[in-house]
């Protein structure tokens, strides 16, 4: 039976070299269109009128226009890469950008893209900003995707169909030059005054009234301060002249402006953090400010002059926290599970449950991919980013709905049945280990999926395995598992 097993094993990791080739349309350049596939990376998600943009990896589009009930792909996407970030002034009129320097365009609501940065020299793009007031007008970030260091910031005029660099770059910054390694985090443009725009970088904060055509360098206390990496600007909701900032050299304050970013000061203390900053702004109390980090969550209703210690959820956070723009007693904070409160952060509960599989996959409304990366909040719906799929609450986090269908999963390793050919078991990046039968999946185990085995002659019983070499058996088809040892133990 071990020579089998062995057999089995070699077999299928030359299976592994090809699996799926096809579906990922190799060496087309487009997209590939999937009516079946399932759990993405989304990594950016965006709003225009009623129409719900998405993106991820493999150059994934998707967009709805009923709240999430349905999605639609699009049409054609040059493009096979990982988008990171898109950007809809108006429902027909869409940027994207991507790695390798790709800037994607649409102009009839995201069915069909064109690539409009070949020429560009650098293999990253990591921001985009489009103004809200001539959609045409398009800014990016063009940067060297390894460390991050800018080239400078590109702008289109004609809605991406051409592009040049402005005059925000490194000759005119004076910056370059062995050692240097300067970057540019985010570029944003302000909600209601006319050309007025913001970048925000490894030396500080940087306005312009013109679109770079002119920029000077932001106060923002001492110079210590002024020079920080500032990695987050939002907006006052109803105040078109203050401007908060956040920068991950100082985990204890933010930065506020109330004169429409021409200098900035230092926000009253967030007494007890030492966690990056997440910053929430909604529109159901305007004077507030909440923060989340690993360390807590904080309120400020004063316009970010004092904070008070909400609640502490006391789990690490990834990269999710938002605050409800109808309720502010709902926030959501996401580490590999989403956590919800419903009193303004004094208390916390894990809503859904990663870890149990199939158990709760797409039944109970308490399962979300692993991993939540990012969350939004559109007219109290609450929305996440995974590290597989894409998934929304109508009701504060008590049911999840989760979008499968219009993604592409990244699989390493496939195994088949030698008994029974509906049947085979894979693994896969951030997806972890899934069986497929005749009519269904099962969502077998998390993590990184490997390896997978059948056996030959009874193909209830099969083995998946998982990063670092961890493994684990079902003999029942998949429904049940359990740890598999390597060393001695005792065996059933």
């Amino acid at each position: 039976m071990a020579l089998i097993f062995s057999l089995v094993f070699t077999i299928l990791m030359c299976f592994s070299q090809i699996t799926l080739a096809t579906d990922f349309n190799f060496g087309s350049g487009q997209a590939a269109k999937s009516e079946n596939a399932k759990d993405a990376l989304i990594t950016a998600m965006e709003r225009s009128g009623n129409r719900i943009f998405a993106v991820g990896v493999h150059g994934i589009v998707i967009y709805s226009d009923d709240e999430g009930d349905s999605w639609t792909q699009a049409e054609s996407v040059p493009y096979t890469n990982t988008i990171t970030d898109i950007s809809c002034p108006v429902v027909n009129l869409c940027w994207a950008t991507g790695h390798d320097a790709t800037i994607l365009h649409s102009n009839d609501g995201g069915e069909n893209w064109e690539n409009t940065t070949d020429f560009l020299f650098a293999s990253g793009v990591n921001t985009i900003a489009v103004s809200p007031h001539n959609p045409n007008r398009v800014l990016i970030n063009v940067r060297n995707s390894y460390n991050g260091t800018t080239h400078g910031i590109y702008e289109s005029i004609d809605g991406g169909n051409t592009w040049s660099i402005t005059n925000f770059n490194p000759e005119n910054l004076n910056w370059g030059g062995l050692g240097t390694n300067n970057k540019i985090y985010k570029i944003m443009y302000h909600p209601t005054i006319p050309n007025l725009v913001f970048a925000g970088t490894s030396e500080g904060i940087f306005r312009s009234d013109n679109n770079f055509d002119s920029y000077y360098a932001v106060a923002t206390g001492s110079q210590s301060q002024s020079n920080q990496n500032y990695d987050f600007i939002e907006f006052h909701p109803t105040d078109e002249n203050i401007v908060y900032a956040s920068t991950f050299n100082d985990d204890s304050h933010i930065y506020v402006s109330f004169d429409a970013g021409e200098s900035f000061i230092q926000s009253g203390l967030i007494s007890g953090n030492s966690s990056n900053i997440r910053l929430s702004i909604s529109a159901a109390c305007e004077n507030c400010v909440f923060i989340g980090s690993s360390d807590g969550v904080w309120k400020s209703e004063n316009i970010a002059d004092t904070f008070t210690l909400s609640g502490n959820p006391n789990i690490s956070n990834y990269g999710a926290f938002a605050v409800s723009d109808t309720d502010i007693n709902y926030m959501l904070f996401g580490d590999i599970d989403t956590h919800m409160s419903n009193d303004g952060g004094q208390s916390w509960n894990k809503v859904t449950f990663w870890s149990t599989g199939n158990a709760d996959y797409n039944t109970t409304g308490q399962y979300v991919h692993a991993d939540i990366r990012g969350s939004k909040s559109y007219n109290g719906v609450f929305w996440v980013n995974t590290d597989g799929l894409l998934a929304k609450s109508i009701d504060n986090g008590i049911t999840w709905e989760i979008f499968e269908g219009q993604s592409i999963r990244e699989n390493y390793c496939l195994g088949t049945s030698q008994s029974n050919h509906f049947r085979s078991i894979a693994g896969s990046q951030d997806n972890g280990t899934s069986i497929k039968n005749e009519n269904s999946w099962i969502e077998f185990y998390g993590a990184d999926g490997m390896e997978g085995i059948i056996h030959p002659l009874n193909d209830n019983w099969m083995i998946g395995s998982l990063q670092f070499g961890g493994k684990r058996r079902t003999k029942d088809g998949g429904y049940n598992h359990c740890l598999l040892y390597t060393s001695p133990s005792p065996r059933d």
